[in-house]
């Protein structure tokens, strides 16, 4: 159900269990990877017909639905995305979410009237880029992990014609996630980074300690209103590959957050009036 017209709550999906917690514990939009097309295994992503469901599922509850296709690009499977976007169930979703240059402008030039998004991993971090990528028929920015606030800021208020989203809540990548070259991998059904593995370290003596070289888990929440204030809309879940309990649980934390926001600018509006 859609709670903001100008703040968005995104969660992912992998599979129906994940888009039914993300509905019901209040996601505005729900993000989804559509089979050899997204920066994920197959096992977590869909197919058209698959897609297509899940687009007549979320629009049933008054949610948008945007489709990921974020993987590299090469020439073996341009055809693949030609045929995607050229497919019905591609042109009923709410959004593309793209990181290749050139399939966003294979996708303005077909004017498709799907909105496009230009993923964290096309990586923007100038004013110039934003502009072209506006040219081009963008509508969405979402900010590379690597950009500070200071730095999202002169963007968004450079280009306040451009709709910005971050990765708010989950996994946040060290480094350029747009040259990650640690494996990625299935292992006993679940997905896999090395970033998220634990490695062994035994010294000259023979001790062993174990540590892992990735991130904690990012949660934004407390400070919603300060990535409010630099312009930023959509406040996305990083997760597709995790449990529908994961999903639920940072949808609601996350859908909370952004109600108290809206809820205290009405009160500071209401008290501004009186």
């Amino acid at each position: 159900m859609i709670h903001s017209t100008s703040l968005e709550v995104l969660a992912p999906a992998s599979s129906i269990e994940h888009v039914e917690a993300a509905i019901n514990a209040g996601a505005d939009a729900i993000y989804i990877g559509i089979k050899g097309l997204s920066a994920r295994p197959d096992n977590w992503s869909f197919s058209l017909t698959e897609a297509q469901e899940i687009v007549n599922l979320v629009h049933r509850s008054n949610c948008k639905i945007y489709f990921a296709v974020n993987a590299e690009i090469g020439e073996y499977n341009t055809k693949d995305v030609q045929e995607l976007l050229g497919h019905s169930t591609c042109t009923s979703c709410d959004a593309l979410i793209l990181s290749d240059w050139g399939v966003i402008r294979l996708a303005s030039d077909m004017n498709m009237g799907v909105p496009l998004h230009a993923s964290t991993l096309l990586g923007v971090y100038n004013i110039p880029t934003i502009r072209v990528l506006e040219e081009m028929g963008v509508t969405r920015v979402i900010f590379n992990t690597n950009l500070l606030i200071h730095q999202m800021a002169k963007l968004s208020r450079s280009v306040p014609s451009m709709s910005y989203e971050i990765i708010s809540y989950g996994g946040l990548c060290f480094n350029d996630n747009r040259r990650c070259r640690l494996p990625h991998y299935i292992s006993n059904g679940n997905y896999c980074v090395g970033c998220k593995d634990n490695y062994r370290y035994v010294n000259d003596q023979g001790e062993t300690q174990t540590f892992s070289i990735g991130f904690a888990d990012i949660d934004l929440t407390p400070i919603i209103s300060q990535y409010v204030s630099i312009g930023v809309s959509s406040f996305k879940i990083e997760g597709r590959t995790r449990s529908a309990e994961y999903i639920s649980h940072s949808t609601s934390i996350l859908r909370k957050a952004v109600d108290n926001y809206l809820a205290s600018e009405k009160k500071h509006i209401s008290y501004y009036y009186i």
